[in-house]
């Protein structure tokens, strides 16, 4: 057993000083009942206040796709403090990595040819909407359940209404307390804005749009719900909203937060060869700064400049995230790419891992997956395929599951909740070795 005495000490000392954990849901990110305080990091491995010893795949909900302490970042960021501010305050002064930054975007992703920074994702989707009623001068949005785009009244719930074929106006249904996202607090008025369907349901969605679409300024999605098990799209059902987006002047929206960077510069758009008319990228972009950006296509993202759109932030385009993000995007582009294989055949060693622990161990698993992320989800069967939706995870025990987690932290190993896994362009093929052994312990004391 691990040490945890300090942690467990500075547990207490935080709970006495913060209501919550800094991003709060109704759940915990913990794999036990105290929280892990670090000391230091080093690439891949980050090691506690106890002197305990981790390889970290939680990549801090997303954004370290380099890894933790990359030197070349590290280095650019130092220099550019040696000779500039890390804010100039928005639209008030600018540097020239500005222009840069935007023409590599507009370079990489599909639809991007105007950008717009901001710092969060959760604003970047606000401001997404507000270009798209703006341009569309309609008012509602389409989103799908079990979804995720920030923590918002508007965006937060994605509970779908049984009724949703029926009903005039389906919007989200009562969140359940046991949701993940359930939120008390929020304004009554705040179903009223979106229509939340089921995901892949064809039926659904073209029935909503139709009925509706005069009413319907935009539809937002994740292209792959990385928030939720990595559920894919089913075949076709992305094409067909881009085809009811077109037919309807609808404001078709990826929500890239996660995917962007992650599944490649050109993000889960090119991944799947699909376009879409605006999308929202913040995480991974910016190499573990805070920064996030909407890019879409100039007929859309230039209603901004009829000034009659308020998008305003101190922050927004700051100096420090324009040279972080700019810095990222070089590092990702050397030797074609390079990281990038990197990543995949460190994530191809740790799901056949995994598969083949589950073979024997004689434990049903499913691991679902994108570049850069997968799940590990015990009791569903399939081995490395894709789910899309929750019937195809038919048997899934996320009880032991859990229990499973917690164990691999005991072995060295940090994951976030339902085993999502982030690999990152500082883990190794020997990281995924001694990670593969110590689920392997885990498995033979759970199973004992």
């Amino acid at each position: 057993m691990k040490d945890y005495t300090n942690s467990e000490k500075l547990t207490q000392e935080f709970n006495a000083l913060f209501p919550a954990g800094h991003s709060n849901l109704n759940m915990s990110l913990e794999a036990t009942e105290h929280r892990l305080f670090v000391d230091h990091v080093e690439k891949a491995h980050v090691f506690d206040v106890d002197g305990n010893e981790y390889i970290e795949y939680n990549g801090a909900m997303g954004p370290t796709f380099l890894g933790h302490g990359n030197q070349a970042l590290i280095e650019s960021m130092k220099e550019f403090l040696d000779k500039h501010a890390t804010v100039y305050g928005s639209s008030l002064l600018y540097t020239d990595e500005d222009i840069q930054l935007a023409k590599k975007i507009v370079e990489h992703v599909p639809c991007a040819e105007q950008v717009k920074f901001c710092l969060s994702g959760s604003e970047a989707v606000q401001m997404a909407i507000r270009i798209a009623r703006a341009y569309t001068g309609k008012q509602h949005v389409i989103r799908f359940g079990m979804h995720y785009h920030g923590w918002l009244d508007n965006v937060v719930n994605s509970v779908v209404k049984e009724d949703v074929m029926t009903t005039d106006n389906p919007t989200a249904g009562e969140m359940p307390v046991t949701d993940a996202h359930y939120c008390e607090g929020m304004s009554k008025w705040q179903q009223e804005e979106c229509y939340v369907l089921p995901w892949n349901d064809f039926e659904a969605l073209e029935h909503v749009v139709k009925e509706h679409h005069e009413d319907i300024a935009m539809i937002h999605f994740e292209a792959m719900i990385c928030n939720t098990l990595c559920l894919s799209a089913k075949p076709g059902f992305i094409e067909k909203i881009r085809e009811l987006c077109d037919t309807y002047n609808i404001v078709m929206s990826i929500d890239e937060v996660i995917t962007g960077w992650r599944f490649g510069l050109g993000g889960i758009q090119e991944y799947l060869g699909i376009t879409p008319d605006i999308c929202t990228m913040a995480k991974a972009i910016s190499g573990g700064f805070p920064f996030s950006c909407v890019a879409g296509k100039k007929k859309i993202m230039s209603t901004l400049k009829e000034k009659k759109i308020l998008t305003a932030g101190t922050f927004n385009g700051y100096a420090f995230g324009v040279h972080a993000c700019l810095k990222n995007i070089e590092l990702l582009e050397e030797n074609d790419g390079e990281v990038y294989k990197r990543v995949e055949k460190v994530q191809k060693r740790l799901m056949e891992g995994y598969v083949e622990l589950g073979d024997k161990y004689k434990l049903d698993l499913r691991i679902t997956h994108g570049p850069g992320i997968f799940f590990v989800l015990f009791g569903a069967k399939g081995g490395i395929q894709p789910a899309y939706t929750m019937e195809d995870l038919e048997g899934l025990d996320r009880e032991f599951t859990a229990k499973f987690r917690k164990a691999i932290q005991e072995e060295g190993i940090l994951t976030m909740p339902n085993m999502r896994t982030y690999v990152s362009g500082s883990h190794t093929m020997e990281d995924a070795e001694i990670t593969l052994a110590a689920a392997d312990r885990a498995l033979a004391k759970l199973l004992a």
